[in-house]
């Protein structure tokens, strides 16, 4: 791969950094003027929205009908060819067998006729069965994979409802000064050093590098939040770090869906996510237009920029950019939260918090390194 497709990839992954950071100023603004939950439900929508039209337009620019379901079509198509091949494979070869049995029991004298008709209807017997096993296979995995996006997506919905909602409450939670773009954006980006963590648990061993991370990653939380001591936490602080199990649990069942299509499987989660949190905001909250009206920014921003073009910046970057680089510049998505909030919305972190969300960068950093060496080079998600 030349330097200038990687260039390319790296620039991607840097602007989508960059929308997934300053999606946190629009988040903290939003605050102010809607409830959590409503505002969960908006910008889920706009993103599976948005996420909808792409589904469309690459379906219509592969020259394909749009289908009315979120099922994995590309791999469900191919295995449903595929079957339609072989079986016409097979009906070839059987009439093939037939036509040559005739022939030769046309041939043969009356005494060798009753031993071809035998051998005929041997035939049509064995090529019935494997026509009839070739069409209950290709049915039945086109009838597993169906459910792949749906079922896949549903689930990643549901544990995203969690992480977004209590990420936006963690926000909301924030007292007037507290910086809450920056902290929020930090205690999030913990959820990587928990993904590595967590894989202990799955039977992984863990490199050395994984076990500095976690603590640099405590003494930059203990900085960040608790500089003050025990008191000096926010319950939005709180917050932020239940999100950031969410988000940990969010990467496992991301994971274990990776065979499903990923636009699709992404839709169908924020479809997921906006209709919990409608759920929600109807059984909670007291919504009304004026609110949607005054959060209408930050809720195009987060649902478009946030949930639908970073992520396709994200998808397409990583098919260039070097994992050893991509989880570097990822990782800035905490910086630009930082520099977001300063720059937006005059949000200011004393020295300590300020040393504490490079402690907590570094850390970021070091739990991904075993993932960097296992990759040297090439494209794939690093999370």
């Amino acid at each position: 791969m030349n330097k200038l497709k990687r260039l390319k990839g790296s620039l991607m992954l840097l602007l989508a950094a960059l929308f997934w950071g300053t999606t946190f100023a629009a988040q903290s603004s939003a605050a102010d003027n809607i409830p959590t939950f409503t505002f969960t439900a908006a910008r889920s929508f706009v993103g599976a929205a948005f996420l909808g039209l792409l589904i469309l337009a690459g379906q219509w620019k592969k020259g394909r009908k749009p289908t009315d379901n979120m099922e994995s079509g590309s791999r469900a198509e191919n295995g449903e060819t595929v079957c339609a091949s072989q079986e016409e494979k097979n009906v070839a070869s059987c009439t093939g067998r037939e036509e040559k049995t005739e022939a030769l029991c046309a041939g043969r004298e009356e005494k060798n006729v009753a031993s071809c008709i035998g051998r005929e209807e041997k035939t049509e017997v064995s090529c019935t069965g494997r026509k009839e096993k070739t069409v209950a296979v290709c049915a039945g995995g086109a009838g597993t994979k169906k459910k792949g996006a749906v079922f896949g997506g549903s689930i990643c919905g549901i544990v995203l409802f969690a992480a977004m909602n209590f990420q936006q409450g963690g926000i909301a939670a924030y007292p007037e000064g507290a910086a809450a773009s920056g902290r929020s954006g930090f205690l999030t980006a913990t959820y990587v050093v928990m993904v590595a963590v967590f894989a202990r648990f799955l039977g992984r061993k863990l490199q050395k590098s994984v076990y500095a991370a976690v603590a640099v990653c405590l003494v930059g939380m203990y900085l960040l939040c608790m500089s003050g001591g025990v008191g000096s936490i926010y319950f939005g602080d709180v917050l932020g770090l239940i999100c950031a199990m969410f988000f940990t649990a969010h990467i496992m069942v991301v994971d274990h869906f990776s065979y499903c299509e990923s636009v699709k499987l992404s839709c169908m989660q924020f479809v997921v996510s906006g209709i919990l949190s409608t759920v929600a905001m109807l059984l909670f909250e007291q919504p009304n237009l004026h609110m949607l009206v005054l959060a209408a920014g930050p809720i195009l921003y987060a649902g478009i920029l946030s949930s639908g073009i970073a992520y396709t910046l994200q998808m397409e970057g990583q098919k260039y950019a070097e994992p050893s680089v991509a989880a570097v510049i990822m990782s800035l998505e905490s910086v630009f939260a930082v520099l977001g909030g300063w720059l937006l919305l005059d949000e200011k972190l004393s020295g300590r918090e300020l040393l504490g969300c490079g402690l907590v960068f570094a850390a970021v950093i070091l739990a991904q390194l075993p993932q960097i060496k296992r990759n040297p080079s090439g494209s794939g998600v690093v999370s």
